[in-house]
């Protein structure tokens, strides 16, 4: 999701706006607060709402992915009981017929 935000934002602002979104997510994983200290101090007022947008919007695109994959989960193991359950039905009821035809077979 990361990747795919970047792509946009790439081709949706300024090269010099998004290189300070590049630059910012470098210094805080390298925790260069002193850095960090600095960009934000040049940060134009448009900017800081593109920025404050980019870095809002990430998490909430993580959230989304997270909540399809669950879903995705939770979709496919209930396909997956549907179709034991019917199995195990099945089997069950073969395992009845088998039973009484035995049952059938005894009494005659």
């Amino acid at each position: 999701m990361t990747d795919l935000l970047e792509d946009i934002t790439k081709n949706m602002l300024p090269a010099e706006t998004f290189d300070k979104i590049m630059q910012l997510k470098k210094l805080s994983s390298n925790l260069d607060y002193q850095g960090l200290d600095k960009v934000v101090r040049s940060l134009s007022n448009d900017e800081m709402v593109y920025i404050s947008r980019y870095f809002s919007i990430l998490p909430l695109l993580i959230n989304i992915s997270e909540d399809v994959d669950l879903a995705y989960e939770i979709n496919h193991l209930n396909n997956i009981d549907q179709r034991l359950s019917r199995v195990n039905c099945r089997q069950l009821l073969k395992w009845l017929l088998k039973k009484k035809m035995r049952l059938r077979f005894l009494n005659i």
